[in-house]
């Protein structure tokens, strides 16, 4: 448990290394899993989900927040100068396919999940709104309030082709930043990016 940094849900690795000089074929060192207890060796799963294991989400919470810095103040072999450059930072959001519940929280208090006056009603019949408070273990979160409404070929469609978008969408965006109307400007524009997800 010490080694692994108190991690919820180790990986368990098998197995066996064996590090030989390239040069001479001498073995320098061995080493295998056998020896440790259940002759399982355990190593932390290095989440950044807190829901998933609080202890590695701690432990590489900030590894985001050092080279975002460095790309706008400077640092880490970038130099202070890279703060006088214009900066944007944009939110790219999924599109919805349907109202689900969700456990939503305010000023550290549980709020309902999707309150509504004067809900209107679907054309399935159902009232497009619920006001419970929803634990974090229920089983209907993420579920659609109106099952028949939900676009679920949609969302099968955008999550799988969600990778190829973010490429093209890349592409895009290099290509207008390297347009000649922009040549004005002193030296090439680049892009940095740092993406974040949290699946369910």
């Amino acid at each position: 448990m010490k080694a692994t940094g108190g991690c919820r849900q180790p990986i368990h690795l098998r197995g066996h290394v064996l590090h030989i000089d390239k040069a001479t074929g001498t073995l320098l060192h061995r080493y295998s899993t056998a020896t440790e207890p259940d002759g399982v060796l355990r190593v932390p799963c290095k989440t950044r989900r807190a829901s998933r294991c609080p202890a590695c989400a701690e432990t590489y919470r900030a590894d985001t927040y050092h080279p975002i810095r460095a790309g706008l103040a400077g640092g880490k072999g970038v130099p202070e100068t890279v703060s006088t450059h214009p900066c944007l930072f944009v939110t790219l959001t999924a599109p919805s396919f349907g109202t689900v519940h969700t456990r939503r929280e305010g000023d550290g208090k549980l709020l309902p999940c999707h309150p509504r006056r004067n809900a209107p009603t679907c054309p399935h019949g159902r009232v497009m709104s619920c006001t419970a408070k929803h634990g974090s273990d229920e089983d209907c979160l993420g579920e659609p309030l109106c099952p028949d409404c939900y676009d679920y070929t949609g969302s099968v469609f955008f999550n799988a082709l969600a990778p190829e978008l973010w490429r093209r969408f890349t592409l895009a965006l290099r290509r207008h930043l390297a347009k000649p109307d922009r040549a004005q400007r002193k030296g090439p524009a680049r892009r940095a990016d740092d993406r974040l997800r949290e699946g369910r």
